[in-house]
């Protein structure tokens, strides 16, 4: 729960909402490298970071750089839940 205490989009949900999402969630961990999502996949994920950092690339250039810690937790994924979009 703390961490979602943390992410800007959860801020209205109770804490019950809070900890039902939680239960919901599965942790994840990824390697220098890796890639998370792919462009033009179909997003079906909600992802909060709690500790590194992503690049977030549009046909192979670089457009964002995220970067976490647990004090300051980043989120991604969300517009492809909320939109239905890749």
């Amino acid at each position: 729960i703390k961490h979602l205490d943390r992410v800007q989009v959860l801020a209205p949900l109770s804490r019950e909402q809070k900890q039902a999402v939680a239960k919901a969630l599965d942790e994840m961990s990824f390697t220098r490298g890796e890639a998370i999502i792919e462009q033009g996949e179909v997003g079906d994920s909600f992802y909060i970071m709690t500790q590194g950092e992503v690049q977030v690339l549009k046909d192979g250039k670089e457009q964002a750089r995220l970067t976490s810690t647990a004090t300051c937790p980043q989120t991604f994924g969300e517009r492809a839940l909320l939109n239905d979009e890749p």
